[in-house]
């Protein structure tokens, strides 16, 4: 069926997929090599493409994203709900993802890093310049930030932390576990003083 629905011209298959309910395109989106549903995907509106995206495996979709011209990747992760975005986000290599949300507005790249699983935020934000990953930090919800920052190395978190006032950095260290929060304010005292 699949082959059916994809054959001809690039029009033909997006007018095929799109006479299918979204979950049948996804399904069958979610079995056809990367570069080939990257050109279906940028033949079809974002808001189409955004949310076939949201509905295959999100494991099909961080393939399929990272085959994708950056600028297109950014605009359907983008449109599709944060969650959605966050979850394909994570699961991309952070030599690929890190430059879709440098790409992003900062508030949506934050957003996203604050939905995403704590773990893989960590990762994306330790692999960020210091100076952008602040401002990423500082845009999140500080519960959410916080945990994020245990996540890291308590060293990249001083070093990162060292671009954000001194009132917002105690904040979250306060939000912080005890412990994670008593090893990245001893890192503060070693990387602030030089």
């Amino acid at each position: 069926m699949s082959n059916a629905i994809l054959a001809g011209t690039v029009d033909d298959a997006v007018a095929r997929l799109g006479d299918l309910t979204v979950s049948a395109a996804a399904e069958i989106l979610g079995d056809v090599p990367p570069a080939r549903v990257a050109v279906l995907l940028a033949a079809m509106p974002p808001e189409i493409g955004a949310d076939v995206l949201a509905s295959m495996a999100a494991d099909r979709v961080a393939v399929r994203l990272s085959a994708l011209a950056p600028a297109m990747a950014v605009a359907l992760l983008l449109t599709m709900p944060i969650r959605a975005a966050a979850d394909r986000l994570g699961l991309i290599p952070v030599r690929v993802g890190n430059p879709l949300l440098r790409a992003m507005p900062p508030q949506a790249a934050a957003d996203r890093l604050a939905t995403m699983a704590q773990n893989a935020a960590g990762l994306r934000l330790a692999g960020l310049p210091p100076q952008v990953a602040a401002g990423l930090v500082a845009a999140m919800p500080p519960p959410a930030a916080a945990v994020r920052l245990t996540m890291m190395l308590p060293m990249t978190a001083a070093t990162m932390l060292r671009n954000l006032p001194w009132p917002v950095v105690a904040d979250l260290l306060m939000l912080m576990p005890p412990a994670s929060g008593a090893e990245v304010y001893a890192a503060i005292h070693q990387v602030w003083q030089r």
